[in-house]
């Protein structure tokens, strides 16, 4: 990566340095299949029979708190455990560090470049991880209470 090749755009009164983490598809099967010990009838059409539209965007919304914090924890390994990281955009598609302007680039040397690398990779596979993020918290925190019942209904029902 060259200087030139970093995003910049205008955000808090400053040309800013800039990472595009929005979240552009929906969970897949590869993402069902990441979870450990998963029931097969966990499934999206399972979700959108069983789970609130509040509660599915409760679970996306938790997904992507979760998927920036760890932004945050990957901004602080690479720049520094006083970084300070932050959203920008309509639905905090970008991700900027404080402090870091389109001034501040030009006196970048080539390790620089080498970190803001670094943190764009690794902000980037974080973002693809919120589908997985939003699978598991459904499954968490809905599925499973649901596959317990349903259980606990097939044991009764073979009893009798």
């Amino acid at each position: 990566m060259k200087r030139s090749d970093i995003t910049v755009r205008y955000y808090d009164h400053e040309s800013r340095p800039v990472v595009n983490v929005k979240v552009t598809r929906a969970p897949t099967e590869k993402d069902f299949a990441m979870l450990v010990e998963r029931d097969p009838r966990f499934t999206l059409a399972w979700i959108e029979a069983n789970v609130s539209d509040d509660d599915r965007n409760h679970a996306w919304d938790e997904a992507c708190r979760h998927c920036f914090e760890q932004a945050e924890e990957d901004a602080k390994e690479i720049f520094g455990q006083s970084t300070k990281l932050y959203q920008a955009g309509r639905s905090g598609g970008w991700l900027y560090i404080d402090g870091m302007t389109r001034e501040s680039m030009e006196h970048w040397n080539a390790i620089d470049v080498a970190k803001w690398a670094k943190f764009e990779k690794w902000s980037k596979q974080t973002a693809d991880d919120v589908p997985f993020q939003y699978l598991w918290y459904i499954n968490e925190r809905h599925f499973g209470e649901w596959a317990s019942q349903q259980t606990t209904i097939e044991s009764f029902c073979v009893e009798l």
